[in-house]
């Protein structure tokens, strides 16, 4: 597996802060609530995005849609840290676990693999 990450570009980003249903103030980064910071937050707290997340099998890539994680910033993919676990169980499922913060606004997130497709995507914010 090979996640790779980048500089967060502020150019290639719509930034806003909005309200929610229930009235709780949330950040969209090009539409989507973002992870990784909390409201209140400048955009410069963003610092770093996903690039890709590739799984290798049997000499064979395969490349997770961005769809999946374009909305996880200041991930914490270190797994010397612990704050990265990669699950790879029978049935050709995989579940990639990890941790993302900017210092304040932390989250958890998972994606669940089976057939090197995503099945399942998780997110919950202040989550550590």
């Amino acid at each position: 597996m090979i996640i790779k990450e980048k500089k967060y570009d502020h150019k290639k980003h719509k930034f806003v802060e909005a309200v929610d249903s229930s009235g709780i103030g949330i950040i969209l980064v090009d539409g989507k609530e973002a992870y990784g910071l909390d409201y209140g937050s400048k955009e410069e707290s963003l610092s770093r995005e996903i690039d890709y997340i590739d799984i290798i099998n049997k000499s064979k890539k395969y490349r997770i849609s961005r769809k999946y994680y374009s909305n996880w910033f200041n991930a914490n993919i270190y797994p010397n840290k612990r704050s990265l676990n990669v699950f790879v169980l029978p049935y050709n499922r995989i579940i990639i676990d990890f941790m993302g913060s900017d210092a304040a606004g932390s989250y958890r997130a998972a994606l669940i693999i089976k057939d090197n497709k995503v099945i399942k995507k998780l997110e919950v914010a202040g989550a550590w």
